[in-house]
């Protein structure tokens, strides 16, 4: 169990590590922290389209509903 347990932990690390490796994602995440934002003005702020704010979202939403099972 302990093997499994240290295995299932690092392979979560790593997930998390791959996440925040992306400058995009930091700074969504950086205006999403400091302020109530809407996606139009992150979209705006970080010189990418509303659909692409969405899909980085996603995928940052996806990464922490994975680490809350």
């Amino acid at each position: 169990i302990k093997k499994y347990l240290i295995k299932t932990e690092i392979i979560s690390l790593t997930k998390l590590f791959e996440i925040f490796s992306s400058q995009t994602k930091i700074k969504i995440l950086y205006l999403l922290m400091d302020t109530g934002i809407w996606v139009k003005e992150v979209s705006i702020l970080i010189d990418m389209t509303p659909s692409d704010v969405y899909r980085q979202l996603a995928i940052l939403k996806k990464s922490v509903c994975e680490r809350l099972d």
